[in-house]
């Protein structure tokens, strides 16, 4: 009966995770249209997005660039450029950056205007102001949105230049940011399922664990982060002794230290890392035994991989599995192994710092 009760909950588990997989990568937001406005005193730019968005924003210098990367973002429908030639902005160009980045850049004139952004609930507001002469009128030059005719020219040229540009001045990447450096609280639990027969003889092939546990993520680019992550866990088992069948009680609580990278792929995001492990137990004998119980820690190492879902721009659903190498012989000669994997699922709640 355990043993079908072990099955059902490791199943309901792998089934959650890729039922929630499959939702998330149908959600991944695209940029649908570029709308231009001009007004007597400012002009307005919408980056119209199916979904939320993150975004990065600098400027670059000769030639004069406002360039805005769409994270996470799997694809552009709008034209791939847009002739503006008014507010010191000549035209707005459109290409993926990377897998998951969509790029706009506005090229400017030589006197680079004022210019603000706005994020609006799914859509970029880019506002651009510029001086003109008293009782002067701006040029009634419409936006053109030209049609693609020739499918090999629907990826434009520029994208090459704003990306090396980008990578001679590391110091602009961060210039506006809507995704840096992140703190998130993370709750699961899952099974914890022992190597060592004799540790299944006694308590069974697998127990269940609770975890708690905190992560800080230090951007490397656009798309991808280094984090670092301290989790504890609580493992509760109760078996019997194989000579006397008597009621014996482990209680485990492993704490990990972690240093992992992940890379964002739309909603999905894998990450993998290696940590350090420390468990203390304490193991409840029966009074039949010499000593009422045995109490100690076993420090390992644990190799970790999982990935994130996100449901919502600061939660996520996240599925992972933990190996664990944790063992020791005490001053008795008595082997303590604690080695085995951990698979669980959980939530993720996000800070930005």
């Amino acid at each position: 009966m355990v043993k079908s009760k072990d099955g059902l909950i490791s199943a309901g588990i792998l089934w959650l995770f890729v039922f929630a997989t499959f939702v998330g990568a149908q959600e991944a937001p695209v940029l649908s249209d570029i709308a231009v406005q001009k007004g007597t005193d400012q002009l307005e730019v919408r980056l119209v997005v199916s979904g939320p968005v993150s975004y990065e924003s600098f400027t670059l210098f000769n030639p004069n660039r406002l360039v805005i990367d769409l994270l996470q973002v799997s694809e552009f429908r709008n034209p791939a450029e847009v002739n503006v030639n008014d507010f010191g902005v000549s035209r707005i160009r459109t290409a993926k950056n990377q897998p998951d980045v969509v790029r706009v850049v506005f090229d400017l004139d030589d006197t680079v205007p004022s210019y603000s952004i706005e994020d609006r609930q799914g859509t970029i507001h880019i506002f651009f102001r510029s001086e003109r002469p008293a009782g002067r009128q701006p040029e009634p030059k419409p936006v053109e949105k030209p049609v693609q005719t020739d499918p090999e020219r629907e990826t434009p040229p520029p994208v090459t230049q704003p990306r090396e540009a980008v990578q001679s001045d590391p110091q602009a990447q961060y210039g506006t940011t809507a995704r840096g450096r992140a703190l998130s609280l993370n709750l699961g639990g899952g099974l914890y399922m022992p190597q060592s027969m004799n540790f299944q003889e006694v308590y069974g092939k697998s127990s269940m664990s609770l975890g708690l546990g905190v992560t800080y993520y230090l951007p490397l680019s656009s798309v991808e982060d280094l984090g670092f992550s301290l989790d504890g866990s609580y493992i509760s088992a109760t078996g019997a002794t194989t000579a006397t069948a008597e009621e014996v009680k482990l209680t485990l609580i492993p704490v990990m230290l972690t240093a992992f990278y992940q890379r964002h792929f739309g909603n999905i995001i894998p990450y993998a890392g290696l940590g350090a492990s420390l468990f203390n137990y304490k193991e409840t004998l029966p009074e039949t035994f010499s000593v009422p119980e045995v109490t100690g820690p076993v420090l390992g190492f644990n190799f970790l991989i999982g990935t994130h879902v996100k449901l919502m721009q600061q939660l996520s659903l996240r599925a992972y599995l933990r190996y664990h190498v944790a063992k020791k012989t005490d001053e008795d000669n008595f082997e303590i192994n604690l080695t085995g994997s951990e698979l669980g699922i959980g939530f993720s709640y996000f800070f930005n710092l």
